[in-house]
């Protein structure tokens, strides 16, 4: 079994409390501007084995943004991944489970698993799996579970059977839930397995363009895996025409060189990464990672490597656009642009190289999409960087407006702007013209961070909704110079 570190990163500071509702366990740790913490998670409340239930769902909670990734470490048998923000997950959400290439051999597919964690208390949630789960329930017969905040509840496959393609919907109006996915040990193209850990993007956060960058100094190249939950997804590999697939199906091809790649889809898709095992630098066993598509760039981020005994050796990878070569900081310092390799699919350059042990800061006004990573003897992990994403059906932008008194105002746009009706929520204290227009003005009394919701509907689909952080702050002159003529 192994033990997991709940790792918390803040730009700006925080106090955070770690909690395991079911079993009245609490950990608390206060953050200053850039610092990153880890927390212990004993093995003690690892899951079970069996396709079950149990209580060990762990909740974090701030008084401020954090940025939040898990890391299972044991010898020979580490994995870690981001953990996506409660406001980054659209209510009612829908997720289909990536695939974990296994290079087609169904006894290396031991045990695969995903998991779902209720946000709160009374989450009707339905799933749907893929294949025969280890209690025998049958493939592609959708079941219904009431879960509990504080629970955990864990599908599992029966040995040699493989669980991409399945799905999970939340049916309660406006609950929420989380869903990771992972393996016992599996092996890619080598005879050594190890464990696979990593978070399922909602379906609604999943984009249509990606770059996947080369593992530094892999030598023996990587896998990719394509899946959407849309039919008729169209799947272009640096341009041209590789596949058509359905929802659940997989696109799925080894790079056989340490080269970048463009995937272009025609519907969202999901793109995971897989480390070729038994790589001929480090030896390292197979890790998998999710790669964000480019409409889902950050621009900043505290990230940490994974630290253990075995693994010495950690990387990042870092792909800006264009402009962003010329004004990438890591850990504060600007990384020369002749460090940047262009990519094949146009104006995207990517960054990659080893870093010490240890957190570190990335910034790039023009955006980036990261992953962190290690190799070391027998052992690997890798997770992507950042976890606020956007809900890519439906968002908004905000300006601010010139004004002349105290306060603030602040316009907001939603995105798409052809939905036949809108919803506004604002934080108390801000005062919207009216909160049904397409795109309110907003008072807010002083700058600050505050969570803004907004619902569209349309006959076709109903209501959709989504909730940002807008970064609220006083861009516009208060003090004016009369002109005299």
């Amino acid at each position: 079994a192994e033990d997991m570190y709940v790792i918390v990163s803040a730009d700006d500071g925080a106090q955070v409390t770690i909690d395991i509702p079911a079993q009245s366990t609490s950990y608390t740790m206060s953050l200053n501007p850039g610092e990153l913490k880890r927390q212990l998670i004993s093995n003690s409340y690892s899951a079970a084995k069996a396709d079950t239930l149990v209580d060990y769902a762990i909740h974090v909670t701030s008084n401020k943004e954090v940025s939040v990734y898990a890391n299972n470490i044991a010898p020979a048998t580490s994995d870690a991944t981001s953990v996506i923000h409660t406001q980054s997950i659209p209510p009612e959400p829908s997720f289909i489970i990536n695939p974990l290439d296994s290079n087609g051999a169904t006894n290396a597919a031991q045990n695969n698993v995903f998991s779902i964690v209720p946000h709160d208390s009374g989450t009707l949630v339905e799933i749907t799996p893929a294949a025969t789960t280890n209690s025998g329930r049958a493939a592609n017969v959708p079941f219904t579970k009431v879960l509990q905040k504080g629970q955990v509840f864990i599908v599992r496959s029966q040995n040699g059977y493989n669980l991409e393609g399945s799905t999970i919907k939340v049916l309660s109006p406006g609950k929420k839930a989380s869903v990771f996915l992972g393996n016992d040990c599996i092996r890619v193209d080598c005879g050594a397995c190890d464990h696979q850990y990593e978070v399922v993007l909602p379906n609604k956060t999943l984009g249509k363009n990606f770059v996947i960058t080369p593992f530094y100094q892999a030598g023996n190249g990587y896998r990719f895996m394509v899946m959407s939950p849309k039919n008729n997804c169209i799947v272009y590999r640096n341009g041209v025409i590789a596949d058509t697939i359905d929802a659940g199906e997989t696109y799925s091809e080894r790079m056989t060189e340490d080269s970048s790649l463009c995937i272009t889809t025609s519907e969202p898709a999901s793109v995971n990464q897989t480390m070729i095992g038994c790589n001929p630098n480090y030896t390292g066993d197979p890790a998998t990672v999710a790669i964000l598509p480019l409409e889902q760039s950050i621009t900043s981020a505290i990230v940490s490597t994974a630290n253990t005994s075995i693994i010495q050796d950690h990387f990042i990878n870092v792909l800006v656009p264009k402009t962003g070569i010329q004004r990438f900081y890591l850990d504060g310092v600007k990384i020369d642009q002749a460090n940047f390799n262009q990519v094949y699919c146009g104006d995207f350059y990517f960054y990659s190289d080893t870093v010490s042990a240890g957190s570190h800061s990335i910034s790039c006004i023009d955006g980036f999409n990261t992953i962190v990573y290690g190799m070391g003897g027998y052992e690997t992990y890798a997770y992507f960087a950042g976890a606020s994403l956007k809900n890519l059906e439906l968002s908004f932008e905000y300006d601010t407006v010139p004004n002349g008194d105290t306060g603030i105002l602040v316009k907001f746009t939603p995105i798409p702007d052809t939905l036949s009706r809108y919803k506004w929520t604002f934080p108390p204290g801000a005062v919207a013209d009216n909160d049904t227009f397409k795109s309110p003005v907003v008072y807010f009394p002083v700058a600050g961070n505050y969570n803004i919701r907004v619902a569209g509907y349309t006959a076709e689909t109903g209501w959709d909704s989504t909730e940002q952080v807008a970064y609220v702050d006083d861009t516009t002159a208060k003090d004016f110079i009369p002109f005299k003529g």
